[in-house]
């Protein structure tokens, strides 16, 4: 059976909806009763956001920041990075789409304030997640344009506070959920995976980080001078660029 403490936003908002129609004249309603079809639609919103943010875009993010070397063949890890990151901005519209119908019908003013931060956070989220996806297929200069490496900082930093934000709504969307004890697992599962996420790429740090040659090799480098290895590196790094 689904708990109502469960919805308690999505309740209080349409309750509130409901007593300011009794004070103008409407008769009042003695009981309220969340439809299965809008627990529905909250439900696969939350689903299609904890997929989307909580684990296809960690992971997409981390393939192209960490993996590109044992991916590098044919740009596997662009292809891989590109398909999940847009796999996920699919899934966002999709549920935006969905909960934009509850919301019409209650009506934003009728819902609480946290609800109304979640929802402002989320209209956020989807016109940043616009912008990338704009940017990423009809505004990405060429290797050797001038304003590629501005695109490029621009690219990633976008990326990270989409991440960021997108984490964020994750837990205050479980928080107004109202799951109870027996649903703590969701937060114990994405709080699991995003973590093993996090210290791959740390862990993948260290790796390189200790493969790198002394600071100090042959004697030292002149000032304004690059190793081999740093040259063969930067060399590697520009094969593993996709194509524009």
């Amino acid at each position: 059976m689904l708990r109502r403490n469960r919805y308690t936003a999505a309740e209080q908002g349409v309750k509130r909806s409901r007593q300011l129609m009794s004070s103008t004249g409407s008769p009042p309603t003695p009981k309220f009763e969340i439809s299965l079809y809008t627990i529905w639609l909250y439900t696969i919103h939350g689903w299609l956001m904890a997929v989307a943010w909580g684990a296809l875009a960690p992971a997409a993010i981390l393939i192209a920041y960490k993996f590109k070397d044992q991916l590098h063949t044919r740009g596997l890890w662009f292809q891989l990075h590109r398909a999940m990151m847009a796999l996920a901005y699919v899934m966002q519209l999709a549920g935006v789409a969905l909960v934009s119908v509850p919301i019409h019908q209650t009506g934003l003013h009728n819902y609480m304030r946290q609800t109304k931060i979640h929802i402002s956070i989320g209209l956020l989220v989807q016109c940043l997640a616009f912008l990338q996806v704009a940017f990423a297929l009809i505004g990405r200069p060429h290797l050797d344009s001038s304003y590629r490496r501005s695109w490029n900082a621009a690219h990633w930093w976008n990326g990270r506070l989409l991440l960021l934000l997108g984490i964020v709504q994750i837990y205050d969307g479980l928080l107004l959920y109202r799951s109870d004890a027996a649903d703590q697992w969701k937060f114990i599962s994405l709080s699991a995976y995003l973590f093993l996420l996090f210290a791959t790429a740390a862990a993948k740090d260290a790796f390189d980080e200790v493969r790198l040659p002394p600071p100090a090799a042959k004697g030292g480098l002149q000032p304004g001078k690059q190793s081999a290895g740093s040259l063969a590196a930067a060399e590697r790094a520009k094969q593993m660029q996709p194509e524009p």
